[in-house]
């Protein structure tokens, strides 16, 4: 794995383990695609693995209900099969969201611009 591809890893892996430790009740809003989400979730899942209180690892499954339940919205009925067809996205445009960010990463602003496009994802909604 390349540095910028551990780097974008190591920082999916902090905003998935934030999701997790919320509740649907803080009100919490995802601003990025479903698609985007659920990518989130198998780069981390594939390349991480989260564990669980008794020392387990996370299933994806587990994950995706887990973090949609956070955001109150319904998970794909397919989480699996919309990962894999996300990251084989090809192009800028439709680039896979792993690629987007590495594209971030090595831009004039490096880490700040990651730093600002994850911190997009997540808002805390006026109650």
């Amino acid at each position: 794995m390349n540095e910028l591809r551990s780097i974008v890893i190591s920082e999916m892996t902090e905003k998935v383990r934030f999701i997790l430790s919320r509740s649907e009740s803080e009100g919490l809003q995802w601003k990025g695609t479903k698609t985007d989400l659920v990518e989130l979730l198998h780069e981390v899942y594939y390349h991480c693995g989260i564990t669980m209180e008794d020392g387990s690892y996370a299933t994806f499954t587990y994950l995706v209900e887990r973090a949609f339940s956070v955001f109150g919205m319904t998970p794909p009925r397919n989480p699996r099969a919309r990962a894999v067809r996300a990251e084989s996205r090809k192009g800028m445009r439709r680039a896979s969201l792993v690629r987007r960010m590495e594209n971030v990463l090595a831009g004039p602003d490096g880490r700040k611009a990651l730093e600002r496009m994850m911190g997009e994802w997540v808002v805390r909604c006026q109650l």
